[in-house]
């Protein structure tokens, strides 16, 4: 996919910097909880208003030195520079909550999962492997979603670490 690859490129031009400079970056992957439900349900009208309005949110919530991309139908990503962990979980939080409550008035939730890693500059891996634990970081937290629906459990804030993985 086109912006898969066009943020390939970008995560790499950035790890080469960050390995220069010797800083901390932080990959987030966000996908959009149950679009195809949505999709299917509601219609591709609906969808579109889904991912419109999380993409406005992200825009909102990032500052300029972030990089963010939708990498695929419900995939986002978003790299973090410049900052703490502290602040690039802070900045998922607060898009996940702005997210949730622009769905009060629609007929279904909106809720995006997050995977984050920490990519520190003296780290030697390709970007499939990061990607790759991001994502499985992602999924980890989708999965709790799921469960939490099926199961019609109170809603949670996840903030448990699992190596270098945040899951929110």
């Amino acid at each position: 996919m086109k912006n898969r690859r066009a943020f390939r490129e970008r995560l790499e031009a950035t790890l080469l910097k960050t390995k220069e400079e010797e800083n901390e970056v932080f990959l987030g992957l966000m996908g959009l909880d149950g679009l195809k439900k949505v999709n299917d349900v509601y219609g591709h009208r609906e969808g579109d208003r889904y991912i419109s309005t999380f993409s406005s949110l992200l825009r909102r919530v990032l500052r300029p030195t972030e990089i963010a991309e939708r990498i695929g139908g419900d995939e986002f990503a978003v790299i973090f520079t410049q900052c703490s962990r502290q602040y690039a979980q802070q900045t998922i939080r607060q898009l996940q909550q702005q997210l949730k409550e622009a769905s009060l008035s629609l007929n279904f939730i909106m809720r995006v999962s997050a995977g984050l890693i920490a990519i520190e500059s003296w780290i030697e891996t390709d970007i499939d492997t990061l990607l790759s634990i991001a994502d499985e970081a992602m999924y980890k937290q989708e999965y709790r979603h799921y469960r939490q629906v099926r199961a019609v459990i109170r809603e949670r804030d996840y903030k448990g670490f699992c190596g270098k993985m945040a899951h929110f």
